[in-house]
């Protein structure tokens, strides 16, 4: 079952991948960044790592755009699964440093069982997603395939990579052959 989390006036590429494979889709806002997700607490019987305000409130917030749609749904991935964060590319810093947020709130929601299981996270930039805003995918590991060719396909609409080049850092696995062995001195 699909869960579609915020209202659109006509569904995305996204929304009809995740619903065609029976995964989970999400416009959430924007993670902050891992940089930005704890601070060192000191003193007065504090210590480690606490989360910031920053990421407490996107955390709610994300969280309820979940829920409220899940109730509806019941969207839940067991066992072992893949997940794809699509974020703009105008949005600044390392993409790979939103998804911890985004593997800690999907567990936290009841999307997946535990983010150990995500077997492939997948990062990508993209120019139809809106600034402050991300794409999530969450997929059985068996439609990975099936993920990794509608990642590369988007990267194409989008005009990513040259002729006869895989488009973006998206490789469909086991589908591209190298042109020539490494060679080893």
């Amino acid at each position: 079952m699909t869960a579609l989390v915020t209202t659109l006036s006509q569904p995305s590429p996204t929304w009809a991948f995740a619903a065609r494979v029976g995964g989970f889709w999400a416009r959430l806002p924007i993670p902050p960044s891992l940089n930005n997700m704890f601070h060192n607490a000191r003193g007065k019987g504090k210590s480690g790592r606490i989360k910031t305000t920053a990421y407490k409130r996107w955390s709610e917030q994300a969280g309820w755009m979940i829920k409220a749609d899940r109730s509806a749904t019941g969207c839940q991935i067991y066992g072992r699964f893949a997940v794809a964060l699509l974020i703009s590319e105008k949005e600044s810093g390392d993409a790979d440093n939103r998804f911890k947020a985004i593997g800690d709130l999907l567990v936290s929601y009841g999307v997946t069982e535990d983010d150990k299981k995500n077997c492939a996270p997948l990062t990508m930039r993209s120019p139809s997603i809106a600034r402050e805003t991300c794409e999530v995918i969450v997929v059985p590991v068996a439609c990975l395939p099936d993920l990794l060719d509608f990642l590369a396909s988007l990267a194409r609409a989008a005009g990513a990579g040259a002729a006869g080049a895989p488009a973006g850092n998206v490789l469909p696995v086991g589908r591209q052959e190298p042109s020539a062995p490494p060679s080893h001195p």
